[in-house]
């Protein structure tokens, strides 16, 4: 169980109240790709009960599987889109091509939002995007709360830009509620309280947006694999990396 304290409430209700706006004014016909872990998980439960939620992942991967037990929780159904390994394969060598300095660390979630942008027909996507570097979620991150600037340059400068353009070649919208001003600005105010890496680490406070809303503590505290890793797309495209990058 969580200790949480007045401040935190306060700042994981503005954030909250940041997601609930974002999906009011900017999703009118838009999908959820949505891999049931805490990111997702609370846009979800702060959109209209019409917005679809699609996850993405290899016939008997973790996404596929936890992702629904996830939606239960509040009330939503999944519609899953299962690729095959030839699939994947697919989408990462069309990146390659598309991207050509892409590292291949970065090839698994890519080529889980091209497959997005291939089997979902809503025009717009919402992503979790963002709320790793904002609020702690890496690994790296929440040993070294001091390096998530340097984590958001790169996600301004790099990823998000290749991002929207995956989107836009499938006449795709990308939205992004955790990039929206609110939510930066919630962000802000945690780096320059006391002792940020140790308080505020692994996304607390969206933990606690969750708790407030009424979900489970095991739903709530639960942790998730990388959508690369949950959904199987980064072993794969390990394994068939010579015939993704045409060697």
């Amino acid at each position: 169980m969580m200790e949480i304290s007045e401040e935190d409430s306060i700042l994981a209700d503005r954030i909250s109240m940041a997601i609930r706006r974002f999906m009011s004014s900017n999703c009118k016909k838009c999908a959820i790709m949505f891999s049931g872990g805490v990111d997702s998980l609370l846009i979800a439960a702060l959109s209209s009960p019409e917005t679809p939620l699609y996850t993405i992942g290899v016939e008997g991967s973790h996404d596929l599987e936890s992702s629904e037990s996830s939606a239960k929780h509040i009330g939503r159904k999944v519609n899953a889109i299962k690729v095959t390994a030839e699939d994947i394969v697919g989408y990462a060598r069309e990146l390659v091509s598309s991207f050509p300095d892409i590292k291949v660390g970065e090839l698994g979630y890519e080529a889980v939002l091209l497959a997005g942008c291939v089997n979902i027909e809503e025009m717009a996507i919402v992503t979790g995007q963002g709320a790793d570097e904002l609020f702690l979620g890496y690994r790296r991150l929440r040993e070294h709360p001091d390096l998530s600037g340097f984590y958001m340059e790169r996600l301004n400068a790099r990823t998000a830009p290749r991002e929207r353009e995956i989107c836009r070649k499938y006449g795709k919208e990308l939205l992004n509620p955790y990039l929206c001003h609110e939510i930066l600005s919630v962000s802000s105010e945690v780096r320059r309280l006391a002792d940020p890496g140790q308080q505020y680490t692994n996304k607390k406070l969206i933990r606690i947006a969750l708790s407030r809303l009424g979900l489970p503590d095991f739903i709530v505290e639960k942790n998730k694999k990388a959508a690369q890793y949950g959904s199987g797309f980064d072993k794969i495209i390990r394994r068939n990396i010579a015939r993704i990058m045409g060697r």
